[in-house]
This record gives C-alpha cells, structure tokens and sequence, in this order.
C-alpha cells in the first residue's frame, strides 16, 4: 500500500490518495479516510471525481478536508468537509452533522447547484 497523504497525529486515522490523470497535467486526487487499526473504510467516494485539495487535523480524530469535483465547474470552487472519525459524522460545507455515508450525496447536491448558477 502506498504512503498516506496524512495521518492524525496520533497514526490511528489516514488519508490515502488514488491520482490519476484526468487530462493533461490535470491530477485528481480521489481521497480514501481509514482507521489503520481496524483497516475500515471510513470515507470513500463512488464518484472518483472528487479530489481532495487539502486535509487539516484538528484533533486527533477530526479532520477538516478541501474537496472539489473535477473538472472544477462549480461554485464555490472547493467545498468543505469536517470529518469527525469517531463519532462517524460530517459536517458538509456548514450542513450540520450527516453519517458518512451521506456525505457524497450532501456534496453532489452543492457541486449541482453551483453548476446551475456558473
């Protein structure tokens, strides 16, 4: 397995990255959340589209992730995303805690909208 992107301090939570090109020098990183104890999957989009731009820790199981949906036709131009991983919530983009499995719905609903109005 390659090298996280970043980890919480403490090593139990990790971001891994699939990159691959999508045009010419154009990268999307397509994120995968984990807790490297137990191996589980915690946040992981269907849509490889979704590109994380930047992961902030806040605590050792909070994370703040900069997502944007390539090829970067909407507004605002990254959404983010407060990952708490032990309470297995998120908050998208201010919408008040959702299980994780909600968050790629949340997110394609703010990527459609912002599509409509740019």
């Amino acid at each position: 397995m390659d090298s996280p992107k970043s980890t919480s301090s403490d090593g139990r939570f990790a971001i891994y990255v699939d990159m691959w090109e999508a045009f010419n020098s154009h990268w999307v990183e397509s994120p995968a959340l984990t807790d490297t104890r137990s191996g589980a999957t915690l946040l992981k989009f269907r849509d490889d589209n979704w590109s994380l731009d930047s992961a902030q820790w806040q605590s050792d199981a909070v994370v703040s992730l900069s997502l944007r949906k390539y090829p970067g036709d909407h507004t605002p131009g990254a959404f983010e995303v407060v990952v708490d991983c032990d309470q297995g919530t998120a908050n998208v983009a201010g919408m008040g805690p959702m299980p994780l499995a909600e968050v790629e719905a949340a997110l394609e609903t703010l990527y459609l909208a912002g599509r409509r109005r740019g």
